[in-house]
């Protein structure tokens, strides 16, 4: 059996580091919820990954500089990507698996729009009637 005042000493040391330190763990709990919220698949997420990719697209086809850089301006890939980093630090599962999924969705459904614009963009110039 253990000294009560040993145990009493060692419950007052975590009482006093939980008040040292979890105080202020207390932005970082915020920061990850923040994130969580960032890094989900909405809605708005999709409608601006296809919107800055068909300005991109577009932009590169007409081969202006300006076009595409207000494209990378509406792209939302920062905020999943910044939940990706701060996920892989902290290692935090769910962060990183709601991350994982929008940023392979946003990548994959940009490179679909790209593919789509160049399609029928090269087509016509083919001469092949769709």
């Amino acid at each position: 059996m253990q000294d009560p005042k040993k145990v009493s000493h060692t419950a007052s040391q975590t009482w006093q580091l939980f008040k040292d330190v979890g105080l202020k763990a207390i932005p970082i709990i915020q920061l990850r919820e923040s994130l969580l919220k960032d890094s989900k698949l909405t809605q708005n997420y999709l409608v601006l990954i296809v919107s800055s990719c068909l300005i991109a697209s577009f932009g590169l086809l007409l081969n202006s500089a300006a076009v595409i850089i207000g494209a990378m301006i509406i792209a939302p890939l920062m905020m999943p990507l910044r939940g990706f980093s701060f996920a892989t630090l902290e290692g935090d599962l769910k962060l990183l698996w709601r991350s994982s999924i929008s940023i392979f969705s946003g990548t994959m459904l940009g490179i679909a729009c790209s593919w789509i614009v160049i399609f029928w963009w090269k087509i016509p110039s083919l001469g092949v009637r769709i």
